[in-house]
């Protein structure tokens, strides 16, 4: 997923492509996501969740694997992708740089109330593999990468007050539902939309009975 913040605070999504089996080989697979990066402004940033210990050394391991070449500004992934400024992984800053025990993904998602794991259990996956249920193994993916989106969204309020993360959170389920449509998951995505919004609109009735009672009365 590819997305693009803007200066005024919040982000949306670009692109989001799935590169994977039966339609791409392993190394079709790494040339297009070397391909994404090649395309990527000199300031992008990779974000992940336990992406420091996982991904970025897979992926550099099937780079050597087939002999391919890190696009020019991304040199510093061949080094354990620690650039602090271009890579943000989730996980390291939960676990402060991964000296508490490790937490799952899941586990986050749950606390704040992010939909994740949809499709299957963290665990599954590599049965999917095996088994060659390639539509399985895509969606559980895809479902990963909207997780640590909305996970980022709520991390950047941090640092800008004015990345206003329900917003965000909403912009991105709309913008996955339009591109994914048909998936198994899209349904979850969109009750948890419209609980959100309810939420929202239960809210905003309450904030008005009390501030603003008069607008409840019969007016002359």
């Amino acid at each position: 997923m590819l997305l693009v913040e803007s200066p005024q605070g919040g982000m949306d999504v670009q692109r989001f492509v799935t590169l994977s089996a039966p339609d791409h080989s392993e190394r079709q697979v790494l040339e297009g996501v070397l391909q994404v990066l090649a395309d990527a402004p000199s300031d992008a940033e990779i974000v992940t969740w336990m992406g420091m210990a996982h991904d970025l050394p897979i992926l550099i391991s099937g780079c050597e694997r087939y002999g391919l070449t890190l696009p020019r500004g991304w040199a510093w992934l061949a080094f354990g992708g620690t650039d602090r400024q271009r890579h943000l992984d989730l996980a390291r800053i939960k676990t402060a740089n991964m000296k508490m025990k490790p937490i799952h993904l899941a586990e986050v998602l749950a606390a704040m109330d992010i939909p994740g794991k949809i499709t299957c259990p963290p665990f599954a996956v590599t049965g999917l593999i095996y088994a060659g249920r390639w539509e399985d193994v895509q969606s559980a993916c895809e479902m990963d990468t909207v997780s640590t989106s909305l996970l980022l969204a709520r991390w950047r309020r941090l640092t800008d007050g004015r990345a206003q993360a329900d917003a965000v959170e909403d912009r991105i389920l709309r913008r996955v539902i339009e591109l994914r449509a048909g998936r198994g998951y899209i349904a979850a995505l969109e009750a948890h939309r419209q609980r959100r919004f309810a939420g929202k609109l239960t809210e905003a009735a309450n904030d008005a009975a009390v501030l603003a009672p008069w607008l409840d009365s019969d007016v002359a």
